[in-house]
């Protein structure tokens, strides 16, 4: 795909590649672009994929000869699609009209599940194409030569790796979905009926864009795939601020939610959400189990038992307890 992914990009007037959002043929097949081209994270979503795939099993050979390609053009898609600003002296590199993983929230700027994502992807493009200079350098020769490769590309990504801006907010303590997500009104979800979901099926876009409302995981998602670079206490903030807000709408979420809740110590929502993702199809609770299986919620349920086994082993009694008195009154 990434022939038509370099074309993508081309098209969209960046550098390097773009994958498409859906695709039949490799070609981009998105109708709505706000809720499905804006996507731009799903280059940093296939390298993310790539490395755990090299790190499982250990097929370097592939890393060096095929998976380095897409590692650079989607570090390169990233190099142009952002930009840098400087403030007081500092500089700071952002991501602006993009949409995350959260398709009610639509071409913001500075998405945080896109930015850490995209940080992902600029630092392990950079690692990669300097082991393979190390370790192979008739390999790396011949990626130089394949890809026009210029050395300094790799010092640009990890400066703006580096200065990636990480939107968080000092007075909620919370690290805001986006720019402007904590300036919308909230949704109080309590006053939807299950008659008026999913939301989308009922609202018109541009009333849903107006508020804080989640169709899917998108801050707990990036807390998920990239918990080491937050702390526990981050966490917990982070989780509590959007389960509430997070309507499930979308099958691709409640594993997510489930593992999260596990790791700061709701262990019975936890339970709850897992059971969601396991019934899905099972017991068809978004009534479309007919047109195909929900397969990303399928496979994802393995993954949970894994995690949220390791995350409830390091929670201890104590941190348990206050963590509790705090979920009373959440939903």
């Amino acid at each position: 795909m990434l022939p038509a992914a370099r074309k993508r990009a081309a098209q969209l007037n960046e550098a390097g590649a773009l994958f498409p959002w859906r695709t039949i043929s490799g070609e981009e097949a998105s109708a709505y672009y706000a809720a499905g081209t804006a996507q731009y994270h799903i280059n940093a979503d296939v390298s993310f994929a790539l490395g755990k795939y090299v790190r499982a099993t250990g097929d370097e050979d592939f890393l060096y000869r095929e998976g380095v390609d897409i590692l650079v053009e989607t570090a390169r898609l990233w190099a142009t699609l952002g930009f840098w600003r400087s403030s007081n002296g500092d500089e700071s590199f952002h991501i602006h009209g993009v949409t995350g993983p959260d398709e009610y929230t639509t071409v913001v700027n500075d998405n945080l599940f896109t930015n850490v994502m995209a940080r992902y992807n600029l630092r392990y493009a950079a690692r990669v194409v300097r082991s393979i200079a190390h370790d192979s350098p008739e390999a790396y020769a011949a990626l130089v030569e394949r890809l026009d490769l210029d050395p300094g590309e790799c010092d640009l990504w990890e400066r703006a790796a580096e200065a990636m801006h990480i939107p968080f907010s000092e007075a909620l303590g919370i690290h805001p979905q986006d720019a402007q997500f904590l300036e919308k009104e909230v949704w109080d979800l309590s006053q939807s009926p299950p008659e008026q979901r999913p939301l989308l099926l009922h609202y018109h876009p541009l009333v849903i864009y107006r508020f804080q409302v989640l169709k899917q995981a998108d801050v707990v998602l990036a807390l998920f795939l990239q918990g080491n670079h937050f702390t526990d206490e981050e966490k917990l903030a982070d989780f509590e601020y959007y389960d509430p807000l997070t309507t499930g709408d979308s099958t691709l979420s409640a594993v997510v939610q489930s593992v999260l809740a596990a790791e700061v110590g709701y262990q019975d929502l936890a339970r709850e959400y897992f059971e969601q993702s396991l019934f899905v199809d099972l017991a068809d609770l978004h009534h479309n189990a007919s047109d195909g299986v929900h397969v990303a919620s399928a496979g994802a349920c393995g993954q949970r038992s894994s995690s949220a086994s390791a995350a409830c082993a390091t929670i201890r009694a104590s941190s348990a307890s206050t963590r509790a008195s705090r979920r009373t009154g959440r939903r």
